[in-house]
C-alpha cells in the first residue's frame, strides 16, 4: 500500500490537512502499522484513542478500507475468520465487533456509540457441561453499504442487513432486513419503507430545487451588478402554462332587480364581457367598474371564476353610501 501518492497529496492540499489535528493522526496511523503488521489497510485510517485490535496471524484476518474512522475505545476482534470493513465506514465511541467466522460491513455505513456486532452464540444444549465448554454456533453477518446503526444496537449472528437500512436505537437486529427500510424493536421489525417516502416527497424536492436555482441566479446577477429578475406574475404564468381549468367560462347570471336580491347591492356581478358591474349603491365606495384592473380601496373577496377580483362591500358602508 502506497500512502505518498499524487491523489493523497492533492487531498492534503485541498483539505489543508497539515494542522496539528491531522499530524497527530498521521503519527497514530504510522504507529498502528508498526504494532499491527498483520492488519490489512487499503488506505489511510483515522484512529481514535485506546483501541483494541485482535487479529492473530493464521487465525483471524482484519481488513480495513480507505478512510475508515475508528472512534475512541473501539474494539475490533477477529479471533477467527475474516472481518472486512468497507471504505469510509465510521465507528463512533465504544463499538465492539467480535468475529469468529465472517463479518462484512459495507462502505459508508455509520455505527453509533455502544453498538455490538457478533457472528456467534454459545451452545447451551448440555445441562451437565458448563456453557463456556460447549463451544460456539457461528453464522456470517452482512451489513450492507450506506446503513445507519443507531446507539446501542445489537447485531446477532446470521443477520443480513440490506443497503440503506436504518436500525433504531436499542434495537436487536437479526435475520433478514430488506434494503432501504427502517427497523426498530427487540427483535427489530420493519416500520417504514424509505423508498416510498422518497417517492412521496418528489414534488417537494422539485420545488426546493427550483427555489434554490432561483436564489443562485439572483445571487449571480447581484454579483455581476445586474438587478434581480422579478418572479413572473400570475397572468404571465397563466399565459406560459396555458389557461387554467374553468378559465374563460362565464357563468350564467339571472337577470333580476336588486330589490329581489338584497345582497346584490353589496357585491359586483360579472357581466358577459368578463367585466365587473358594480351597482350604483356601491359606486361611491371607491370601487372601479373595470374587471381587468379592479381598484379596491375597501377590500375584496377571493378570485372569481372568470379570473377577476370581485369587489366586496361591507354592509355598514353600503348603508352609509
Amino acid at each position: 500500500m502506497r500512502l505518498l501518492t499524487a491523489a493523497n497529496l492533492r487531498w492534503v492540499v485541498r483539505h489543508r490537512a497539515w494542522t496539528p489535528y491531522y499530524l497527530k493522526r498521521y503519527w497514530r496511523f504510522a504507529w498502528f502499522k508498526l504494532r499491527h503488521p498483520q492488519v490489512i489497510t487499503e488506505g489511510f485510517v483515522f484512529l481514535g484513542k485506546k483501541l483494541e485490535i485482535v487479529a492473530r496471524p493464521g487465525h483471524g484476518r482484519l481488513i480495513l478500507g480507505k478512510w475508515v474512522h475508528l472512534g475512541d475505545e473501539t474494539r475490533l476482534r477477529a479471533h477467527e475468520g475474516t472481518l472486512r470493513i468497507g471504505d469510509k465506514v465510521v465507528f463512533a465511541r465504544d463499538v465492539t465487533v467480535n468475529c469468529y467466522l465472517d463479518i462484512e460491513i459495507g462502505a459508508s455505513t455509520l455505527i453509533a456509540d455502544w453498538t455490538y456486532i457478533c457472528d456467534f452464540d454459545h451452545k447451551t444444549d448440555d445441562l451437565g457441561l458448563p456453557i463456556k465448554d460447549q463451544g460456539l454456533v457461528k453464522s456470517p453477518v452482512r451489513i450492507g453499504p450506506d446503513c445507519w446503526l443507531a446507539t446501542k444496537v445489537t447485531v446477532t449472528r446470521g443477520a443480513d442487513i440490506g443497503r440503506g437500512v436504518v436500525i433504531g436505537a436499542n434495537s436487536v437486529a437479526r435475520g433478514n432486513i430488506p434494503e432501504y427500510s427502517v427497523a426498530v424493536g427487540i427483535p427489530a421489525v420493519v416500520v417504514r419503507d424509505r423508498v416510498s417516502r422518497y417517492e412521496a416527497e418528489a414534488e417537494r424536492r422539485a420545488y426546493l430545487a427550483e427555489l434554490a436555482r432561483g436564489n443562485e441566479e439572483t445571487a449571480a446577477r447581484l454579483r455581476a451588478g445586474q438587478p434581480p429578475v422579478d418572479p413572473p406574475v400570475a397572468e404571465e404564468r397563466e399565459a406560459a402554462d396555458g389557461p387554467a381549468a374553468g378559465a374563460g367560462v362565464v357563468p350564467a347570471v339571472e337577470d333580476r332587480d336588486e330589490a329581489d336580491d338584497p345582497a346584490a347591492g353589496a357585491r359586483g356581478v360579472p357581466d358577459g364581457a368578463g367585466e365587473v358591474r358594480v351597482p350604483d349603491s356601491a359606486a361611491g365606495n371607491g370601487l372601479s367598474t373595470t374587471g381587468d384592473k379592479a381598484d379596491v380601496s375597501r377590500g375584496f373577496s377571493s378570485y372569481s371564476p372568470v379570473g377577476h377580483y370581485v369587489p366586496e362591500v361591507v354592509e355598514e358602508e353600503t348603508q352609509r353610501g
